[in-house]
Parts: C-alpha cells; sequence; structure tokens
C-alpha cells in the first residue's frame, strides 16, 4: 500500500511539527485485517498525552473505504524527545474493498 501524504489538518492545531513519523510495516495480515505500524517522536517541548493514529484506507480511485477506530501509542504519553510505537488497523468487516493507499492522522491531549 502507498502511503499519501497528511493534512495540515490531520494534527493537532494544524502544526504538523510536534512530531516525526515513521512507519514501519503497511500491511495485510492473516484473518484478513489492514495494518498500517510504526513510530512516532514527539519532537514538541511538552508532553503528548493519550496519542492516537487513525488510517484511512483509499481504494484505486481514492474513495475512502474504511478508518481505523482504535489505536493509542504504546506508551500512550510522550515527554519531549521521546518515541512510542503504533498498530492502526482495520478488520475485515470493517472495510469494503481492497486498499491500495492510506493516510494518517493524529490526536492527542
Amino acid at each position: 500500500m502507498a502511503q499519501l501524504p497528511s493534512n495540515a489538518t490531520d494534527f493537532p492545531n494544524n502544526d504538523p511539527s510536534v512530531i516525526q513519523v515513521h512507519v514501519t510495516t503497511a500491511k495485510k495480515d492473516i484473518t484478513g485485517a489492514y495494518h498500517v505500524m510504526g513510530e512516532i517522536t514527539n519532537k514538541g517541548n511538552d508532553t503528548l498525552n493519550s496519542v492516537q493514529v487513525t488510517v484511512h484506507f483509499y481504494d484505486g480511485s481514492r474513495n475512502l473505504i474504511a478508518d481505523s477506530t482504535c489505536c493509542i501509542t504504546t506508551p500512550p504519553n510522550m515527554d519531549p524527545g521521546h518515541t512510542s510505537t503504533f498498530d492502526s488497523f482495520v478488520t475485515s468487516d470493517q472495510i469494503s474493498g481492497k486498499p491500495v493507499s492510506y493516510r494518517l492522522s493524529y490526536d492527542w491531549s
């Protein structure tokens, strides 16, 4: 699957400079669930709490076919300079079609 760039609106306060994201894997597992896994580093000056990563899956025509509804980072809170991992996914019954691309969005307090 190809990663589409996130929009400024995909970040709290429209500020993408607060985090650095590295996607390590985007794949379908043996149960039919689609996962996007990676790491997030807090590049800001404040602790990020309850960091959630949402993945938006698109088909070949760039139609949205699923959004993950889960996926808090591990650990969920990140002090400045620290890194957490994520596994944002949808199960086979949550997706309507075959994804060929995805976009990530983020939330934290």
